[in-house]
């Protein structure tokens, strides 16, 4: 990583874009003991933090600390005090703004007053941009190359915060769903009412539905049968429970279509099953079923087609 430090605040610009920066650095950040606590008071700041040698970072606004995972944004405003801790050796790109354009470049980009922070993935969208301002910077003597880099540097801010809130929505509705999955996991062999289970965690059913989609590789409906199926394994294996009655255990009503359904999973009746005490649950399935997880760890991975 080149370490550089560029002072724009008094380069002529072209154009009259709103937001100009005054201050372009990249440097490498090595705090591991507490460093000094450090009142904001004439700019407003945005440090890019990439990466680190440590997974994670402890920073202080105004005395509160947060937990930080890399990467993400730091955001600096005037009248707050800043305090990070156990940092160690990583990359930071900072942008730095006049105090007086605070205000308007916030509201701007959809940041709440008392905002300091987004988390983000890093893609090769955003690492493009980065090199762009990174570019411009080093050459901000050429003509025109402040005003591009005014553009840059904002378009960069700018999709960090659609980064930031989507990161933040999958992170809230892959929550919401493991704790659904795992409620699906104890009521296996109830009859679910995807009306009523959308209400119990408050969307509607096709949101439901949509999202599951989203972030799972397998339906609702299915993932429901593959842990009544192999909850039906457990029970053959545990009980002396005729087959008819271990399906009806677990939920199937339809004896016949438990016996297929069964045999599609595993590869093997439940009555071979039963008999064949070396039989290995899994061999004959699809191949792409053996690096799944098993229900315990949710639905992903497995195959959405039903």
């Amino acid at each position: 990583m080149q370490k550089f430090f560029t002072m724009l605040a008094n380069k002529p610009r072209l154009t009259s874009f709103p937001y100009q920066v005054s201050c372009v650095a990249q440097w490498t950040m090595y705090e591991v003991e507490p460093a000094k606590v450090k009142p904001w008071n004439n700019k407003l700041s945005f440090a890019i933090r990439t990466k680190a040698d440590f997974g994670n970072s402890i920073q202080l606004v105004n005395g509160s600390a947060r937990k930080l995972t890399f990467p993400h944004v730091l955001i600096k405003r005037p009248g707050n005090s800043y305090q990070s801790i156990n940092v160690g050796g990583g990359c930071s790109l900072t942008l730095d703004y006049p105090s007086g354009q605070c205000q308007s470049m916030m509201t701007a980009l959809g940041l709440a007053a008392d905002e300091h922070f987004l988390t983000f993935e890093l893609n090769s969208g955003l690492e493009a941009l980065i090199r762009k301002v990174v570019e411009l910077a080093q050459v901000s003597i050429t003509r025109g190359s402040c005003d591009r880099l005014d553009v840059a540097a904002y378009r960069l801010l700018t999709e960090l915060v659609v980064q930031g809130r989507y990161s933040s929505a999958v992170n809230t509705d892959r929550n919401v769903f493991m704790k659904l999955s795992s409620y699906l996991q104890a009521h296996c062999r109830e009859d679910i009412d995807f009306d009523r289970l959308a209400v119990r965690f408050g969307m509607s059913r096709s949101t439901l539905f949509r999202k599951w989609n989203r972030l799972f590789q397998v339906s609702p409906a299915r993932y429901i049968q593959e842990l009544r199926l192999q909850e039906a394994r457990r029970l053959l294996v545990e009980t002396g429970e005729r087959v008819c009655e271990v399906a009806r255990m677990v939920g199937f009503d339809n004896v016949p279509y438990f016996i297929q359904a069964f045999r599609r999973y595993f590869g093997i009746t439940p009555t071979a099953f039963r008999k064949n005490e070396n039989f290995i649950p899994g061999i004959g399935m699809d191949i792409r079923r053996k690096s799944t997880p098993d229900a315990s760890s949710g639905p992903e991975g497995q195959d959405r087609k039903q």
